[in-house]
């Protein structure tokens, strides 16, 4: 199934992201794979990579990832009935 960019319903730090972040032991980021289900709800979120190695942001994104609310994706238009979202999370990261 094609996989597409989160569209938040609500605000991933809205979802009280950061208090699942304190167990991150440094900073990084986190990728992973949702699916989304009506009401905006997201469900079977598997990891898809993270930086840097055992940093743990993605095993916190994933916990937390019950209270995400996504859109559905949209085709041509149409909101289709499921689909998979890519969330990707940075925490503590400077650009320079």
């Amino acid at each position: 199934a094609p996989m597409y960019a989160a569209a938040w319903h609500r605000d991933l730090h809205d979802s009280g992201l950061p208090g699942y972040l304190q167990t991150a032991e440094r900073p990084g980021w986190a990728l992973i794979a949702c699916r989304i289900a009506p009401e905006y709800r997201v469900d079977d979120c598997a990891g898809l990579g993270e930086y840097s190695d055992g940093s743990h942001i993605q095993r916190s994104v994933r916990a937390a990832a019950l209270q995400f609310r996504l859109r559905l994706p949209r085709v041509g238009g149409e909101s289709k009935h499921e689909g998979l979202g890519r969330i990707r999370s940075d925490q503590g990261i400077r650009n320079k």
